[in-house]
Order: C-alpha cells, then sequence, then structure tokens
C-alpha cells in the first residue's frame, strides 16, 4: 500500500523569497509527518479561483500572501474572529466531502497573532518561541495581552497586513495610533478600523514627511513596517538623520518589527537599532509565528502539539545560509 501524500502550499506573487515551506516543513519532519509536502506557487488574484478548482483530495491547505489575502475570501466562510473581523485571510483549509469532489474550504488569519507574538519577542516578554502557543490562544479568542491602553504606536502602510498590524497593537496596550500611509488618500479605510478598534487618538502621516516621520517614530513604543523589502529604506535615513530626537514622551523601550525579511536585517531594523537603541526584528519572525496555527490548523494536531523550536532552528539556518 503506498504512502498517503498530503499537499499544502503558499499561494502569491511574488512568492519565490518565502520562507513558509522551509518552517512547514521543519513541522512534518519534526511530527513525523512523512507524506507530506509543502511548496511555493506563484498564482495573481485572477488565477487563485482557477487554483482551487484544480485541486484534488490530496490536498489539505494553502498559506495565502499577498494580493490574494482579501481575495480568497470569495472562496470559502471565515473560520475565525480575525477572519471574519477584517475579511482578510492568509490561511485555507480543505474539508473533502464525500461524493461532491469539492472541499469546504474554511479560512483563518493568523498574521495578527504572529504580529502580536514577534512584537513581545521584540520588546523582550516573550523569551522564548516555545512558549508562543498560550499567547496564540489568547490572541485567537481576541483577549487583551496587555491591560495598559497609555502605549504609542505606528503602523507603516495600509494594505492587509496593515490592517491585521492595527489590531495587534490594540491588543498589546497601544491607545494612540499614527498611521504612516505612502498614498494617503488610500488610508481612509484603515484609520476607520481604528477608530472602531478602540484608539483613543488616530492620526494619519504621509511617509513622504520623512523627517517629520522620523521624529514621530523615535518617540513611539511601538512600530510595525508593513512595507515591501526595500520600501522603507528611505525612511530608515531620515530616522538616521534624526538620531538626536530619540526617546521624546516614550515610556518603554521601544520595539520594531519589520515584515519584510529581505534582505536580512533590513536598513529600517538596522537603522532603528542604532538610532533608538531599542529591539527590532524582522518579519522571519512574524512568518514563524503566524505558522504555528497554520500547521496546526493543515494537519489536524493540537496547537501544543506543534514543534516550535524545529521550526525556530529551520529559520535561522535558512537565514544563516542566505
Amino acid at each position: 500500500m503506498g504512502m498517503t501524500v498530503r499537499h499544502c502550499a503558499v499561494l502569491g506573487s511574488p512568492v519565490n523569497h518565502s520562507l513558509s515551506p522551509v518552517i512547514h516543513r521543519a513541522a512534518y519532519e519534526a511530527m513525523g509527518l512523512d507524506g507530506w509536502d509543502y511548496t511555493r506557487k506563484e498564482v495573481s488574484g485572477r488565477g487563485l479561483a482557477p487554483f482551487v478548482r484544480g485541486l484534488d483530495h490530496s490536498w489539505a491547505g494553502l498559506s495565502l500572501t499577498m494580493p490574494l489575502k482579501k481575495e480568497v475570501m470569495h472562496l470559502g466562510r471565515a473560520g475565525d474572529i480575525w477572519s471574519r473581523r477584517l475579511g482578510v485571510a492568509n490561511t485555507a483549509v480543505f474539508n473533502w466531502q464525500a461524493g461532491t469532489g469539492r472541499p469546504a474550504v474554511c479560512l483563518y488569519n493568523t498574521d495578527v497573532e504572529g504580529i502580536v507574538c514577534a512584537l513581545c519577542e521584540a520588546g523582550g516578554d516573550l523569551v522564548h518561541p516555545d512558549g508562543a502557543s498560550s499567547l496564540i490562544g489568547r490572541v485567537g479568542r481576541s483577549e487583551q495581552v496587555t491591560p495598559s491602553s497609555d502605549l504609542s504606536g505606528a503602523v507603516i502602510g495600509t494594505g492587509s497586513t496593515a490592517e491585521s498590524a492595527v489590531c495587534a497593537l490594540a491588543l498589546l496596550g497601544v491607545g494612540r495610533l499614527t498611521v504612516v500611509a505612502r498614498h494617503v488618500d488610500h488610508a481612509a479605510r484603515i484609520k476607520d478600523m481604528a477608530g472602531r478598534a478602540g484608539f483613543a487618538l488616530v492620526q494619519v502621516m504621509d511617509i513622504k514627511a520623512g523627517d517629520a516621520v522620523a521624529r514621530m517614530l523615535a518617540g513611539v513604543d511601538m512600530t510595525i513596517s508593513t512595507l515591501p523589502p526595500g520600501a522603507a529604506d528611505g525612511l530608515a535615513g531620515h530616522l538616521c538623520g534624526n538620531a538626536s530626537t530619540g526617546g521624546l514622551g516614550r515610556s518603554h523601550d521601544p520595539a520594531l518589527l519589520d515584515v519584510a525579511y529581505g534582505p536580512h536585517p533590513s536598513e529600517l531594523v538596522k537603522a532603528w537599532r542604532r538610532v533608538t537603541g531599542g529591539r527590532a526584528v524582522g518579519g522571519e519572525r512574524m512568518l514563524l509565528y503566524q505558522a504555528i496555527r497554520q500547521v496546526s490548523l493543515m494537519t489536524g494536531r493540537p496547537l501544543g502539539d506543534i514543534p516550535v523550536q524545529a521550526m525556530d532552528q529551520a529559520v535561522k539556518e535558512a537565514l544563516d545560509e542566505a
């Protein structure tokens, strides 16, 4: 009798840089799932529905990256708080129904928990990745992680990941939020969402006001850049040029998550560490943490059984080799 093969993949465009296969394959190996594989598939928005229609029962699930996180919502039903609240999903899990030849597609958003865990790591509140499971559970229930609402934060970008970032900052006790937009006219949706999330103050800044944005960033507690690789390099230069303004009004050591993870470390991460003296992590940390529940959902294994240490080690080795 042949080995049962189960397929999973990360879809997006571009997707050839993704470390998701490294992370998921490490989990499969550690769990002894010899018949499982995980690949990359270059798929555009228009190609998503045909791709899903062409799958067979050997497929267990998909990870979705840009530009597919909103597009996938048309193909299934929201299965958790964050996919329902945001209308965005990064995970699709297939339940193949006997006699139909079609799967029920259940959608999840694990980006919010990935961002929360990465920022907790950057801030020193998550000392070891193995401790992420309980934190992921709390975020999945939309429980407040930090009771304070006195912290300040910034989100750079206005896309799908930025919306998840706003929700993550709300759970982490940020009450005053600045959205830094490359196109200010695209910021209305995220500003409205932030208002509904309970922020006491929400303001929008144009990234073109580089020096003013740098001064603002130097004074906030938590910053998340959701821009593509290299897109924040100019802002990193402004941050270095305003080094003397760091720390104004800040109540905690500053933490930065730059969701881009190529090159590693990014120019923004290097500038942040040099100028603010705070901790900064790249997007590979978010990717690791958002993958924990993805692996659990796709394989059916309990969250506490996911081999986080093996996944973490695989990410570190991949970056060392890059």
